[in-house]
């Protein structure tokens, strides 16, 4: 599934920049990335190509032609004026609402979630389907060092609120990221996490 908000964040667009769920091809690189700050365009027919030789299940959105890639300090990425204006994020959620049993949000916070669910429903409900379970994958910022894109962030009371505006909403699913790759970190956050957050929360 294309991502709601396309950016790179490095010298080359990657697949993983591209597509949510990328997985062991996620860092492979398909283009060169705009200046910072910069917006850049690619072709629906290059993302086809770019999904069908990674082994990626993709099909292109209807009417969509291209897409836009930001550069971090941008704007967010949307469709084309010829397109009519839709954002991306539009033509995802409608494609989960009619065909998907459910729907993983990344990098999103209850307030866009809770845009992005009339559009889920009304697409599974013309479809004749029930609403997809919603699930997210959210970044925890235990130090407060994180300075861009949605973040669960504060003090334990503001973070253990913040989760529980998901809940209202009906999402499902959390899957909190750390930012850690060195395993002993990884636990060190999830165990601090688990000690002053979620414990609120039981």
């Amino acid at each position: 599934m294309l991502r709601p908000r396309i950016e790179a964040n490095g010298p080359a667009i990657t697949l993983g920049d591209i597509f949510d769920g990328a997985g062991e091809v996620s860092g492979r690189a398909i283009a060169p990335a705009p200046a910072r700050g910069q917006v850049s365009s690619l072709s629906m027919a290059l993302l086809s190509a770019a999904a069908s030789a990674a082994g990626l299940d993709f099909t292109p959105p209807a009417g969509v032609n291209s897409v836009q890639v930001v550069r971090p300090g941008g704007i967010a990425a949307t469709l084309p004026a010829a397109s009519g204006g839709r954002t991306i994020a539009d033509a995802a959620i409608r494609r989960a609402g009619r065909l998907a049993d459910g729907y993983h949000a990344t990098g999103a916070g209850p307030a866009l979630i809770a845009e992005r669910i009339p559009i889920l429903r009304a697409a599974s409900e013309a479809a004749g389907r029930p609403l997809p379970a919603i699930s997210a994958r959210v970044r925890i910022d235990l130090a407060g060092s994180v300075t861009s894109g949605y973040r669960i962030a504060g003090t334990p009371d503001e973070m253990a609120a913040e989760i529980r505006r998901f809940g209202d909403l009906g999402v499902g699913h959390l899957a909190f990221a750390f930012g850690e790759t060195a395993p002993e970190r990884v636990v060190a956050a999830m165990e601090r996490f688990d000690r002053d957050v979620l414990t609120l929360l039981r």
